[in-house]
């Protein structure tokens, strides 16, 4: 049973060997692994929001994290978009 879920609307792209696919939408949750030996992993599904499935047209990638897998990841974005805005800005000023 999921404990919290949360569905926000994003945008970006996945990439995998053979494709690009368009990512609309993100579930957030904790339920019970599928592959991962953990109790109870934080679940993150990326998909393009058409809820086909996966592959071609109907792109979708499930992520399993241990809690502290869950909470470094967490700590690494969180200040990730200003450091690079910070360099991006600093390299196009240099230029």
């Amino acid at each position: 049973m999921r404990s919290w879920i949360t569905e926000p609307e994003i945008y970006g792209r996945a990439r995998s060997a053979q494709e690009r696919t368009p990512l609309m939408r993100a579930g957030v949750y904790f339920d019970h692994p599928l592959r991962l030996p953990a109790d109870r992993p934080l679940i993150i599904d990326l998909s393009d929001g058409t809820g086909t499935g996966t592959g071609t047209g109907g792109g979708r990638v499930g992520v399993e994290l241990t809690t502290e897998s869950a909470w470094a990841l967490i700590r690494a974005a969180e200040g990730a978009p200003a450091r690079g805005e910070a360099e991006y800005l600093s390299e196009a000023v240099s230029r």
